[in-house]
């Protein structure tokens, strides 16, 4: 049993568990499978030891992994001090009527389930604030009509992942709601009625079939990020503005919704007339034309956003003695796996090219890359002896310790293969060795996922749960450094612009390398849009904040740095 502070993880036998738990006084619970052998698992997920339902005072309670586990117990009203309710990958059909009795939870995540039915009594969570229902299986159906103004807290939506041809009616009743994301489902059409959300900053409406946007979505004056991505959008110019704007400059989506009808009314008089495929075209052309005209940049733009809610990394203490400077950001929207210009191995070039320049072969700093869909904040930067680091290295196939890795490193030296023959050696540990003299076995750096699973270890390498791909759209940049921070801060300023110098972001038709200097007013600028990670310290007191407005000050004149009022 590992207790630390107010937060209990069970990695011990199922017999009992709960009986500790309902002693001990912890506010937070943690149960995953793969803590377990098969009788335990078992008596999981089929709920025999109510002994869970005595535990006082809980306010978090995480239960993962179990795919057995197609139901709640009913008994779960006795909880009523929850605040958090996180049931993800398990094999959840629905949800009981019960969970309406939790009023005081403010955070529900169901997600990765079956779960294709919800209680009416979800709606009676008056406190919620964040309910997320990715990857089920739930159609309109499985969202039972609501009077009034359902979940009067709810803050956060998140259904990414179903069946949905329609966002649920609830969505358009609750005008607290500031987000809404909805990806990778079936959905045909938006209400009118989302006129209504007057509080909403965000909008994910990616890979659905929607052909057309409501008017009535200009009334959201205070939408922040648009996403419409892979959506057979009718009206071409709106899907240019989309791709364009929706990302960075949201207004100028709302403001063409309001004039589109108003436009569009205006018909000439007199008979209609067939129009030829080059008449069509033509017109084509003359609208690419004027929407370029009316929405271009003068420069390229790192545009610097303010988000809902801040990413947060807390730095241990142990991990800021060791190498004490870590800052961070975030980049969204990129579109890497554009292949004409191979944006992919471009961005990884670049990154190789700023450790061998400003990073002076990172003996000043380190950069490190992750997509951000694999992460959940807070990450963790802490320190350990190498043998207690497990993690999976970027491309490898297992998970090994730390310590064995420096070992492999070691034995791939050049200078401890000489003779072996050309194909004895593996050339990524080779070049990785020579970093080796900047770590201490004894105690080395780590960052760490929400879930404790490692994904970086710097100086060397990254972990192969959080690698990019071409099909990444958002990551996290990570440097540390063990000289200054402002040595980690100039390596990120520096891989910023060598991005947007090399089109890298762009959501354009042809993001091919450009040179700046040369660019004229006419040409389509590349976006970039960066988003300000937080770094804490152990009592949350902020330690760095990137991008501040003293950051990113010393860009070239050919590039415009955008900072939220």
């Amino acid at each position: 049993l590992l207790c630390t502070c107010d937060k209990l993880t069970i990695i011990m036998s199922w017999s009992g568990v709960f009986k500790e738990a309902a002693t001990s006084g912890k506010r937070e619970l943690t149960v995953k499978r793969d803590t377990y052998g098969e009788k335990d698992a078992v008596a999981i997920e089929t709920w025999e030891d109510v002994t869970l339902f005595k535990v006082r005072g809980l306010n978090h309670l995480h239960i993962s992994g179990f795919p057995q586990m197609t139901s709640i117990s009913p008994q779960i009203t006795q909880l009523d001090s929850l605040l958090e309710l996180i049931l993800i990958d398990n094999g959840l059909q629905s949800l009981p009527e019960e969970i309406g009795t939790l009023t005081r939870l403010r955070l529900l995540d169901a997600s990765s389930n079956a779960i294709n039915q919800l209680p009416t009594a979800i709606y009676n969570l008056s406190s919620l604030q964040t309910l997320l229902l990715t990857k089920n299986r739930l159609s309109v159906e499985s969202f039972p009509p609501c009077d009034g103004e359902p979940f009067p807290s709810l803050q956060h939506v998140n259904v990414v992942g179903n069946e949905l041809t329609s966002l649920p009616d609830f969505v358009y009743r609750s005008v607290s709601i500031l987000e809404v994301k909805a990806s990778h489902n079936q959905i045909e059409v938006l209400s009118s009625d989302i006129g209504h959300m007057t509080s909403l900053k965000l909008l994910e409406m990616n890979h659905n079939r929607l052909c057309e946007i409501p008017q009535e979505m200009s009334l959201c004056g205070k939408l922040r990020f648009l996403f419409f991505e892979d959506n057979p959008i009718a009206d071409h110019r709106l899907k240019k503005i989309l791709a364009q704007f929706g990302a960075t400059k949201p207004k100028a989506v709302l403001d063409y919704l309001k004039t589109y009808k108003k436009s569009k009314g205006k018909k000439k008089k007199g008979k209609s007339k067939v129009k030829t495929s080059n008449q069509e075209e033509e017109e084509k052309e003359e609208e690419d034309s004027d929407l370029h005209v009316e929405f271009s940049f003068s420069k390229p733009v790192i545009k610097i956003v303010r988000p809902l809610t801040y990413f947060e990394i807390k730095a241990m203490n142990n991990a800021r003695q060791v190498r004490p400077y870590l800052v961070c950001t975030i980049v969204r929207g990129l579109h890497l796996d554009y292949d004409a210009n191979d944006l992919f191995r471009r961005f990884l070039t670049l990154q190789t090219r700023i450790h061998e320049t400003v990073c002076k072969r990172r003996r000043l700093a380190t950069i490190a890359t992750h997509s951000l869909d694999s992460l959940s904040s807070p990450l963790f930067y802490k320190s350990a002896m190498a043998e207690k680091i497990n993690f999976q290295p970027l491309e490898w196939q297992s998970v090994t310790t730390a310590r064995k890795f420096i070992s492999h490193l070691n034995a791939n030296r050049p200078e401890q293969k000489r003779g072996e023959g050309p194909h004895s050696i593996d050339a990524t540990a080779a070049n990785l060795s020579k970093y080796l003299g900047m770590v201490n076995p004894s105690q080395m750096v780590f960052l760490a996922n929400n879930d404790n699973t490692v994904i970086s270890l710097p100086p060397l390498t990254n972990s192969e749960t959080s690698k990019i791909t071409e099909n990444t759209r958002d990551i996290l940049i990570e440097v540390t450094s063990s000289t200054s921070l402002a040595d980690a801060k100039q390596a990120l300023d520096a891989l910023l612009v060598a991005m947007v110098e090399s089109r890298i972001g762009s959501t354009m038709d042809d993001p091919s390398p450009i040179s700046l200097a040369t660019a004229t007013a006419n040409e389509t600028s590349i976006q970039l849009i960066v988003e300000p990670v937080k770094v804490v310290d152990e009592a949350t007191k902020l330690l760095v904040f990137y991008p501040a407005k003293t950051d990113l000050v010393n860009t070239p004149d050919a590039i415009e740095v955008m900072r939220p009022s």
